[in-house]
């Protein structure tokens, strides 16, 4: 299984509104959760990802260049069984 997380910062103040970084920096995330690395692939390069990303920002604004960058982290998990 492969877990893809996106982080960004948002430009939204009120807190109170939104899942927000426990560390109260503005940064909020995503996560998706794929069979295969190819499977997460397809959707990033796909479009899949940049839809959810149009729909999420018009939602929830980003923060301005450069503190509003989108960061994809993806991480294979090992059954240890």
């Amino acid at each position: 299984m492969v877990i893809s997380i996106v982080t960004r910062k948002t430009s939204v103040k009120d807190r109170a509104q939104y899942l927000w970084s426990a560390q109260d920096d503005g940064q909020m995330g995503q996560v998706t959760r794929w069979q295969t690395l190819e499977d997460c692939l397809r959707y990033v390069r796909g479009g899949g990802a940049a839809t959810v990303a149009l729909h999420e920002d018009r939602a929830i604004p980003t923060a301005s260049y450069p503190h509003g960058a989108w960061l994809r982290r993806t991480f294979e998990v090992v059954d240890a069984g």
